[in-house]
């Protein structure tokens, strides 16, 4: 069966090849025409022909060889000093082959000095600086002195036949011996630092080729006093006349649009500069330090003027600031301490930090509508201000805006300002009283200190918080009236204030800080409004609200005597501190604790007196102790005494415990003693000898904590009950008195 199978298979596939076969036509007898050219041979390229059949169309293709060079010879020639040469060469006729290679122009000269024999040119010793191609090889740029000698340079206008188009970055740098320099028409650009520290170079000329005049290309070039800049100069980089301090007189052509940064900075016999109308940037630091310059006018199409442009101008007297300008950044007229009068265009909406900063001769100035922020320090020290208006328009007013302003009287602040920053009118000892409008919710921290004439103040009902030392050291302040709407008052806010007779606090008040009151001598009578829920007043003195801590004791009170009230359970941080009339403290048996500094500075008390039965402290001759008399708390430093013996149960001097005795010449301090406290012993200055009762690496081995230099400072003997045989300072006992040896 399977035989039979083939033989089928096989039947088939002739049958099918036969019927293929039978439909094929027979192969076509070609005939071919003439070959025609269709791609002409070149010197460079084959050519191409084609043939085709008549009968049935095929065709049949073939390349043409490349044909060879049809060259014609040249003559060489040789190069001169105004004309390029070039090698001997070929050309093809057929095509742009050619051997040509040009040969640079040449002058014909030994050395490259003075001028060349043929064609006349002169180029000083400039052919000896040194060169190299530009990018586009189409001229050269001036890269270094070489081996060029001379105090003046002549740059050439061209070099091996080429123009010399730039002179590149720090060519010239430091080349102090460098006098003059000459710059063909043909440079366009000058680099980076070109000529920047040539300490010699005294004049230039720009051509009006140059475009740009990069950055630190005339640095620190200390002796130049002239310099023209060419009519196609569009930009003044940063920079690039910095600390050219014989540079007297400058004049910007009508190119010029931006002046960089520092561009003229420290040029201080710069006396007058005239910036033309083209002018729309100056930046930041243009002009600072040239101390020399008097005048000057901005021109319209400025609209900013940049950080301490014109910062130690200290010659500047005038300067007009076009309507155009929206913005004075900061420190722009700092230290302008010739400067009169300014006024601020109406387009200005912000007056950087520090920007008439020590202006001392400013005597007026005018500040627009359209200002809406007086940043930090913006009038610090001008001292000839003696009055400022501050527009509506005005929001918010910087730290130390108008600190040291001496001469100003009087100030309104607008209802528009909603906080008074830190230190804005310290130091302004004419400024006789001041209005906070109900707008300001803060005062910041030392924002009316030293204030000597201030004697009115008010504050608005808006204030919630007062900062740290606001009103310190306002020594003609004889009353305040903190409003109700105030919850926080700072750290020391009124200390210092020596005429403060009365303080009236209102109901809202929730934190006072310690030292508050300290050193207002005068202060007879600190009152509390009766529904403020934290603090109550007490014949003028301060208490927490259920009495059991007293706060603040009014220290211009005249009494000599004083008792603390019974209930009283904590004495305050600073309680009675500076009190000079005080020559006595009677302490109940309810008080608990006392607080450091509670009566340093007390200088007329002479008795701290303790009920026996308080179970916490004890007075032991008038001093302050712990109920075991291990710590001494308080001496009571208005005795007379200049010796004092600390009893030998003591094992810690507190806190300030002798702080301010000026009395005291010697102390005896037991080996008991293991700890003395900040400030024990701040302010002794006559301290001079302490006797101590054990030895040198006993005293060595007492915890002594800061601020207590003059203990440390004073003579120190240690005890020896028998005369030492050794070198040394001991001390004995004399009939009970400790004695040196």
């Amino acid at each position: 069966m399977k035989m039979i199978g083939h033989y089928i298979t096989f039947a088939l596939l002739a049958t099918l090849l036969a019927l293929t076969l039978w439909g094929c036509d027979k192969t076509c007898d070609h005939g071919w025409g003439e070959w025609v050219e269709t791609k002409a041979a070149t010197c460079t390229e084959k050519g191409m022909r084609e043939r085709t059949c008549t009968e049935c169309g095929e065709r049949k293709t073939k390349q043409i060889k490349m044909l060879s060079h049809d060259t014609v010879e040249h003559e060489a020639q040789a190069p001169t000093c105004t004309e390029i040469g070039w090698n001997a060469y070929v050309t093809c006729k057929n095509c742009d082959y050619t051997t040509y290679v040009e040969k640079s122009t040449v002058h014909d000269a030994e050395n490259y000095d003075l001028q060349c024999a043929e064609c006349l040119e002169t180029w000083g010793n400039g052919l000896a600086l040194e060169f190299r191609w530009n990018d586009e090889k189409t001229g050269y740029i001036v890269t270094g002195i070489g081996s060029c000698t001379d105090a003046d340079i002549v740059i050439p206008s061209a070099y091996h036949g080429k123009p010399v188009t730039r002179i590149g970055a720090s060519a010239f740098y430091e080349c102090d011996s460098l006098t003059s320099v000459t710059i063909p028409d043909s440079v366009t650009s000058i680099g980076y630092a070109a000529f920047s520290g040539c300490t010699s170079l005294s004049s230039i000329t720009i051509p009006d080729g140059v475009a740009s005049i990069d950055s630190y290309i005339f640095y620190n070039c200390t002796s130049l006093k002239n310099i023209m800049i060419g009519d196609s100069v569009t930009r003044i980089g940063a920079s690039v006349f910095r600390d050219c301090t014989s540079l007297s007189s400058i004049t910007i052509p009508d190119s010029v649009t931006s002046i960089g940064d520092s561009a003229f900075a420290c040029c201080g016999s710069l006396t007058s500069i005239t910036i033309p109308d083209s002018v729309t940037s100056i930046g930041d630091s243009a002009f600072s330090h040239c101390t020399s310059l008097t005048s000057i006018t901005i021109p319209d199409g400025v609209t900013r003027i940049g950080a301490s442009v014109f910062r130690d101008c200290t010659s500047l007297s005038s300067i007009t600031i076009p309507d155009s300008v929206t913005s004075i950044d900061d420190s722009a007229f700092s230290h302008c301490t010739s400067l009169t009068s300014i006024t601020i265009p109406d387009g200005v909406t912000r007056i950087g930090a520090s920007v008439f900063r020590d202006c001392t001769s400013l005597s007026s100035i005018t500040i627009p509508d359209s200002v809406t922020s007086i940043d930090d320090s913006a009038l610090y020290g001008c001292g000839g201000l003696t009055s400022i208006t501050i527009p509506d328009s005005v929001t918010s007013i910087g730290a130390s805006v108008f600190r040291d302003c001496t001469s100003v009287s009087s100030i309104t602040i607008p209802d528009s300002v909603t906080s008074i920053g830190d230190s804005v009118f310290y130091g302004c000892v004419s400024l006789t009283s001041i209005t906070i409008p109900n707008s300001v919710t803060h005062i910041g921290n030392h924002a009316f200190s030293w204030c000597d004439s201030l004697t009115s103040v008010t504050i608005g009902n808006g204030v919630t918080s007062i900062g740290d030392y606001a009103f310190s050291n306002c020594a003609s302040l004889t009353s305040i009236t903190i409003p109700n709407s105030v919850t926080s008052i700072g750290n020391s806010a009124f200390c210092d204030c020596d005429s403060l007779a009365s303080v009236t606090i209102g109901n809202s008040v929730t934190r006072i800080n310690y030292w508050m009151f300290s050193r207002c001598n005068s202060l007879t009578s600190i009152t509390v409004a009766n529904d403020n829920p934290n603090y109550t007043s007490i014949d003028g003195n301060l208490y927490s609200k259920d009495g059991s801590t007293l706060i603040r004791y009014a220290i211009g009170k005249t009494d000599s005597t004083f008792m603390i009230p019974d209930g009283v359970t904590s004495i305050g941080y600073s309680a009675f501190y500076d009190c000079d009339s005080l020559t006595s403290i009677t302490i109940p048996d309810s008080v608990t604790s006392i607080d450091d500094w509670a009566f340093s500075g007390c200088d007329s008390l002479t008795s701290i007196t303790v009920a026996n039965d308080n179970p916490n402290y004890t007075s032991i001759d008038g001093n302050l102790y712990n109920k075991n008399g291990s710590r001494l708390i308080q001496y009571a430093i208005g005795k007379t005494d200049i010796s004092f013996v600390v009893p030998d149960s003591v094992m810690v001097i507190g806190n300030s415990a002798f702080c301010g005795c000026l009395i005291l010449t010697s102390i005896t301090i037991f080996d008991s003693v293991t700890s003395i406290d900040d400030s024990a012993f701040y302010g002794c200055d006559s301290l001079s000898t302490v006797y101590y009762s054990g030895t040198a690496d006993d005293w060595n081995n007492i915890s002594i904590s800061r601020d207590n230099t003059d203990l440390t400072s004073a003579k120190r003997y240690y005890y020896s009950k028998t005369k030492p045989i050794i070198w040394g300072n001991y001390w004995h006992y004399v009939g009970g008195v400790p004695t040196p040896w």
